[in-house]
């Protein structure tokens, strides 16, 4: 009993391109592993440095190397950290700027 493996190619990255995009209300890992897309998903092509969300024609495919998978929750965690940061650092340039006047 061997599963066929339908890989997503660069044809499915640009119809997802251009399908109107419609937002995942399903985040989350499959049972197979992150390599599996699901409706909804963002995919980044690294050879044409663009994003799209993937289409329904697209779920259960499996990615290939040249595609990349976004964690939306981990990057919108690690951009709160980032902002988070960074807004400590202009309050103490602001505290050491105001010291000196």
């Amino acid at each position: 009993n061997k599963e066929t493996v339908v890989l997503y190619d660069q044809t499915d990255f640009e119809r997802d391109l251009l399908e109107a995009a419609t937002p995942n209300e399903s985040l989350g890992k499959s049972e197979k592993g992150d390599f599996l897309i699901k409706k909804g998903d963002i995919i980044i092509n690294s050879m044409k440095q663009q994003a799209t969300i993937a289409s329904s024609q697209s779920v259960g495919k499996t990615l290939t190397m040249n595609f990349l998978k976004v964690d939306l929750l981990a990057f919108r965690k690690k951009q709160l950290e980032v902002l988070e940061q960074n807004n400590k650092f202009t309050l103490e340039i602001l505290e050491r700027a105001t010291k000196m006047i």
